[in-house]
């Protein structure tokens, strides 16, 4: 299913579509390999981290809330998954303000 956030109301501020597919192997690899035929400038795959990298330099998050979303994704335990939480929950989920089709 594709989504789209046009800026500036996206994470990172600037427009974005995403795919969301079932993550089997087979589904998945078909999704990219379709995609491969597409002119090479038209899309990439995202570099870990780009999306909050984008997020920051545009100013939508400051350094406090970047390191806690990466505290938030290297989270092992419970204990530390809130506490970075509370690096993000203030700013964080207004930022995504998109609708997205039903």
């Amino acid at each position: 299913m594709p989504t789209s956030c046009l800026a500036p109301n996206s994470y990172t501020s600037e427009d974005v579509v995403e795919l969301h597919v079932h993550s089997g192997r087979a589904v998945t690899a078909a999704v990219l390999s379709s995609l491969a035929q597409l002119p090479s400038d038209s899309l990439r795959l995202a570099e870990p981290g780009e999306f909050t990298k984008r997020a920051f330099e545009s100013g939508r998050i400051d350094l406090t809330e970047a390191e806690g979303i990466r505290d938030l994704i290297d989270a092992e335990t419970e204990s530390q998954r809130k506490l970075a939480i509370r690096a993000t929950e203030v700013r964080v989920p207004s930022l995504m303000s998109c609708v997205h089709p039903k």
